[in-house]
């Protein structure tokens, strides 16, 4: 029941997103909506590459 609620409340665009990502399992971890399978497949893959992840879509080194 909640993963229903939790459905229903998402907007058009968050939840055309997630049923794509259902449709299209092998798809790249930077196309993939924020969420839990998004958060598994990242810690799998540093784990099985021994490395730390990068978001790509943060740069941290530039200050304001």
């Amino acid at each position: 029941m909640e993963r229903l609620e939790a459905l229903a409340a998402m907007s058009g665009k968050r939840k055309a997103a997630m049923e794509e990502m259902m449709r299209n399992p092998d798809m790249p971890l930077d196309d993939m909506p924020d969420c839990h399978v998004k958060l598994e497949k990242l810690r799998q893959d540093c784990k099985d590459n021994t490395r730390k992840y990068t978001d790509k879509q943060f740069d941290h080194e530039q200050e304001e």
